[in-house]
């Protein structure tokens, strides 16, 4: 089963994960409040982080990127789009085909 919450690195397992991390007044990145998520959770909205967020396309999956305010506003409503559809869906009793090309 995948592990959808961020959990801190004392909690991560194994595997590949994904860090979000905060900067902190001098521009470094503020790890001890970072959290992570598995590439397995990330594999389902990292088509939303690329179409949204400019930089992603430059350093894509392996490197740092930089997110706006904007930006997370933007993920935010894609990844709720996303749960109503998948919930709707279970409510149904129906299999969803969900595109994410937005």
């Amino acid at each position: 089963m995948i592990n959808f919450n961020l959990q801190k690195i004392s909690e991560v397992n194994t595997g590949l994960i994904f860090e979000f991390a905060s900067l902190t007044s001098n521009g470094n990145v503020n790890n001890q409040s970072s959290l992570y998520m598995t590439e397995d959770a990330f594999g389902l909205i990292e088509e939303f982080v690329y179409q949204r967020v400019n930089e992603y396309k430059n350093h894509g999956h392996w490197g740092s990127t930089p997110v706006n305010k904007q930006e997370w506003g933007l993920l935010k409503d894609d990844i709720n789009h996303l749960i109503v559809t998948i919930r709707e869906s279970f409510e149904l009793g129906v299999s969803i085909k969900y595109s994410i090309w937005i």
